[in-house]
């Protein structure tokens, strides 16, 4: 039989062929699934495995280990076994012994000299122990590890369409070589965009038939066991992040109940036991036992720590900040405010508070996603919660200050009309607020507001001193006048960029990069220290410009790469010549569309215009798969995955040759309409 694929690994057996020396005990140690035994069969010296899966019992213990090595069973085996071991020059390999007592290993190492290795989900907690730990793969050896599989279940490896796939189904199964193995024996009847598509909705997509097929449910159940009912519980809650957590942010969301032992000593166990892995100081579940624990953990607990989740990460987000160890700390728990924003608008009916936490995440998430992207990120969970939001009671300054922030961000993604309407949305909740007997608000909405309408009036060419006069008496209200003066009146745009270099880290940068588009000398002999601290903050609008103003021409196409990335379409046009924009004009209901003035009748073709109604929708924000398209075009139908591609692929061929190839594009991830586009309602 062929030996099974086996990819990477390569520090991890240079580390144990160095500990690898007489009277060692090795603990190899990781996570139902990440290719212990495998590792442990490819060792460079010789050895002997003993297999040990299910044995709890010392006697048992020693008896298999006896068979293992040739030893006639007696009321003497240990003896016997010692003499053995004494006598060959051999290691021994005790292989899936994570219900072994320890005091057998321990007995054992005391009686023989030759090097042990135990492949286990748990250390032994012995004082003698060495342990090397078994982690996941990284993202590119799964996808090898993957497509090897596929030459083996099918024949051939992934093809260039299949390819992109493979990445991502590598990180669906956590690069567990397990897993993976499980996955591709599913290709023989799945493509892999459905198998992708069924691991996302139907986690038991793995539950293969076969002696290997057991390998994750049987292990996740055995370690389910033998938990404690305070570590069930830790864990049920700890499901609730998203990119991981710390201890301290940990201790502010699970909640046990007396006599539990302290959550410290809980969390020690779950990473003792290889159920929680770490990465530095933060820890995390597998996507794959996360969601294997949550559909074991007790609903009404997990709902309330994913109130309490929600409502610290909205106020970590609040809070103010400069120091770059704050906005590290933004960034590393980005996921995990994303993931409690996304829960808490898939609630049917959130009450006043729900709304308000969502609100308030929203408005402390803003302005690191309005500089780092994805805009579409943003912009697609503003515009339900907010709709969710207005009906709760929710604070009505807190509703106008998110309305404003959506306009900008409709803006950015060159979607004027829509962008107007979040504005019009703001101005009536500011004058609710203005009505007698309104409720006291917590802060001041009318400064984002009013930031929202200078940027809507320069977009639309018109004079925006209005909304100038309403900007707040502060550093990053001086910040969007100098930006919006920059191209009328240089010299009041460089008096208010160089009151904003008062602000804090973001509001500088911006303040320095406007002073060097108006030709300062000082900031334009910085312009590479702003580079680096463009780079350090994640501001790609701000790194954009600054490749224009020190590069010039040749820093544009590096500039509008960033601008995609972003997906800042306003930036984009701002960033492309004239002669190479694109105007897309399109009808409400996409039955008429112009290209540079060119008319494209789809009429009565639905697939078609849905089709493109989701282009023109996704606009500015990511490109579509496949499947997002057969959703649009063909809603409610179900199809094979590879008659679904190949439908999308007709249709985005014919929008093409019916005149539309210009603006239509094939990417990784799907397709999308050229960013240089801007789209219009006619």
């Amino acid at each position: 039989m062929a030996e099974a694929p086996f990819v990477g690994r390569a520090r991890e057996r240079v580390e144990l062929r160095q500990r690898w020396v007489p009277g060692a005990l090795i603990t190899l140690l990781g996570p139902a699934g990440v290719g212990k035994s495998r590792l442990a069969a490819r060792l460079d010296e010789p050895c002997t495995t003993v297999p040990l899966r299910g044995i709890d019992d010392a006697d048992r213990a020693w008896d298999v280990l006896a068979i293992a090595l040739g030893v006639a069973a007696s009321a003497e085996v240990r003896g016997a076994v010692a003499s053995t071991l004494v006598r060959s020059p051999r290691g021994l390999v005790l292989d899936d012994a994570d219900d072994v007592p320890p005091s057998f290993v321990a007995e054992l190492a005391q009686l023989v000299d030759a090097p042990l290795l135990v492949t286990s989900r748990r250390r032994l907690g012995l004082v003698e122990e060495v342990l090397v730990e078994l982690g996941p793969l990284s993202d590119d050896e799964a996808a090898e590890l993957l497509d090897a599989w596929l030459v083996r279940v099918r024949g051939r490896g992934a093809n260039d369409a299949e390819r992109p796939w493979l990445h991502t189904i590598a990180k669906q199964l956590d690069g567990l070589p397990l897993a993976i193995e499980l996955a591709a024996a599913r290709t023989r009847v799945l493509g892999l965009a459905a198998l992708s598509r069924r691991l996302d909705e139907t986690p038991s997509a793995l539950a293969v038939r076969g002696e290997r097929a057991r390998g994750l449910d049987a292990a996740f159940e055995a370690s389910w066991a033998s938990l404690d009912l305070p570590e069930r519980e830790a864990l049920a809650q700890l499901t609730v992040f998203a990119g991981g957590f710390d201890v301290d942010t940990a201790e502010a969301v699970v909640r046990l109940d007396p006599p539990a032992p302290p959550l410290l000593d809980v969390l020690q166990e779950l990473r003792d036991r290889s159920l929680l892995q770490a990465d530095g100081s933060r820890l995390d579940l597998l996507r794959t036992f996360a969601v294997f624990v949550r559909a074991r953990g007790d609903e009404a607990l997990v709902r309330a720590a994913e109130t309490r989740h929600a409502e610290h990460f909205a106020r970590l987000f609040e809070t103010a900040w400069d120091g770059a160890a704050m906005l590290d700390a933004r960034l590393a728990e980005r996921e995990n405010l994303l993931a409690a924003l996304d829960r808490l608008r898939a609630r049917h009916a959130p009450g006043s508070h729900e709304a308000e936490t969502a609100l308030r995440g929203l408005i402390g998430l803003a302005p690191l996603l309005l500089v780092r992207g994805p805009l579409h990120a943003l912009a697609s969970r503003l515009e339900p919660t907010l709709d969710r939001s207005a009906r709760s009671g929710a604070d009505l300054g807190l509703l106008a200050e998110a309305s404003a922030i959506a306009a900008r961000v409709q803006l950015r993604l060159g979607d004027l009309p829509r962008a107007e309407r979040e504005l019009a949305r703001a101005r009536l909740l500011i004058a609710k607020l203005a009505a007698p007997h309104a409720r006291e608000l917590e802060g001041d909405p009318r400064g984002s507001v009013a930031r929202a309408g200078v940027e809507l009036a320069v977009a639309r060419g018109e004079d925006p001193s209005e909304w100038l006069d309403a900007l707040p008496d502060d550093a990053s209200g001086a910040l969007v006048r100098a930006e919006a003066l920059r191209a009328r009146d240089a010299e009041a745009a460089r008096v208010a960029a160089r009151r904003a270099l008062s602000g804090d880290r973001l509001v500088r940068l911006g303040a320095r990069v406007v002073l060097a588009q108006l030709g300062d000398d000082a900031s334009l002999r910085a312009a590479g220290e702003l580079v680096g601290e463009a780079e350090a903050l994640g501001d790609l609008a701000s790194l954009a410009r600054l490749h224009v103003v020190r590069d010039g021409a040749a820093g544009t196409n590096r500039a509008r790469r960033l601008a995609e990335r972003l997906g800042d379409a306003r930036l984009l046009a701002e960033l492309t010549p004239r002669d190479e924009r694109m105007s897309l004009r399109v009808a409400i209901d996409t039955s008429v569309i112009e290209l540079d003035g060119e008319r494209v009748e789809l009429g009565t073709r639905k697939s078609l215009r849905g089709v493109m109604r989701a282009l023109v929708d996704a606009h500015g924000s990511t490109a579509l798969p496949w499947d997002a398209l057969l959703a649009a075009g063909w809603p409610g139908e179900r199809v094979s995955a590879e008659a679904g591609m190949q439908r999308v692929r007709v249709a985005v061929s014919t929008l093409r040759k019916l005149g539309l190839a210009a603006v239509l594009e094939t990417v990784e991830g799907g397709y999308r309409l050229d960013p240089r586009a801007t789209v219009e309602p006619i």
